[in-house]
């Protein structure tokens, strides 16, 4: 049984338009392991290089949106750091940079770390949010 999904898990299969393979691989990771056990290869990781050309594009993205939003710096902290910028949010439109999620969608939990979200409060004080894997 599916205890937990990732954000990036949704995000991913959301960019590679609905691909249901992707799904049942992430969600199973155990079925993934089995058929790389059975044909006898094994996943290959990202490369330095790529890693680092990531890192650089999202620290870009991280200094335009410093130009125009106040951006607060949550890599490395818990939920209970997210939940305490998310309680300063006023109208101004916030970016939360690397927050902590935990909760639970229906009858998946879901955990994970957002590359950024973009969080302000409507006229009558209500949240708004928009969850943006930076990739």
């Amino acid at each position: 049984m599916i205890d937990q999904i990732k954000p990036t898990d949704v995000s991913q299969f959301i960019r590679l338009d609905g691909c249901q393979r992707y799904l049942y691989f992430a969600l199973h990771p155990e079925a993934k392991q089995a058929l790389h056990d059975r044909y006898g290869t094994r996943p290959i990781a990202v490369s330095p290089l790529l890693q680092r050309a990531g890192e650089q594009f999202e620290q870009a993205i991280r200094d335009q949106l410093k130009q125009g939003y106040q951006v607060v710096d949550l890599n490395e902290q818990d939920v209970r750091a997210t939940v305490a910028a998310l309680q300063r949010v006023e109208r101004s439109p916030v970016v939360l940079d690397q927050p902590w999620l935990e909760g639970q969608l229906g009858r998946w939990k879901i955990a994970g770390r957002a590359d950024m979200i973009e969080v302000f409060k409507d006229a009558s004080g209500n949240l708004h949010a928009l969850i943006a894997d930076v990739k």
